[in-house]
């Protein structure tokens, strides 16, 4: 499963996984640390500063370019010759900050966690959103658990971050906070139209 970030209600693909890791470095949190507001785009605590920003950019200017599901997915990741904490160029190489936009099945949406580009901030409001995207929804197999079918189709699919941060500039983004807590799951049981289609 590959993992992308929700910039604006428009995507810009990001963070490719890697095994190697270069040196992050200590940033300091702020002092009053209530919510997102107060957490810089770097983030804080033992941070990839470079990565934290890009995850952190609120809005891209231009036109967005259609991509699908697959492209996505036949992205290199890893990356070779890059390490967690270099600069950018390796990722943004292979397209890193291009506005696309995507038409996907959304088939389950989860809440994120604490993590250093949120300043370690734990409410839903501060958090990142995940939203599990497929280009088809795999058919429910005879005698398969809902968990079951659920994990044979994640095993083809990306997952879109909405960031808190972008959420401050797109209050309509706010609303997959409610789907994100009660972790909602799509064509898990029953029929294969239990499914949300996300222009993304």
């Amino acid at each position: 499963m590959k993992r992308l970030l929700l910039l604006i209600a428009l995507l810009a693909f990001s963070s490719f996984g890697s095994i190697s890791y270069a040196q992050k470095i200590t940033v300091p949190c702020p002092s009053p640390l209530n919510d997102i507001t107060d957490c810089p785009d770097t983030g804080c605590g033992k941070v990839d500063p470079h990565l934290n920003r890009q995850k952190n950019i609120r809005s891209l200017n231009g036109e967005s370019e259609p991509m699908t599901i697959q492209q996505i997915r036949k992205l290199p990741d890893p990356v070779k010759g890059f390490k967690v904490g270099n600069t950018r160029e390796k990722i943004q190489a292979l397209g890193e900050g291009k506005k696309i936009v995507v038409v996907a099945n959304a088939i389950a949406v989860r809440p994120g966690s604490k993590e250093s580009c949120n300043c370690g901030l734990t409410t839903v409001a501060n958090t990142d959103n995940h939203i599990v995207l497929v280009d088809r929804v795999l058919r429910i197999k005879s005698g398969e658990t809902a968990k079951e079918t659920l994990h044979r189709r994640e095993l083809n699919s990306i997952t879109a971050e909405f960031s808190p941060h972008v959420r401050l500039d797109h209050a309509n983004l706010t609303r997959t906070n409610r789907l994100a807590s009660n972790r909602v799951q799509w064509s898990t049981k029953g029929e294969d139209y239990r499914r949300i289609v996300f222009r993304l």
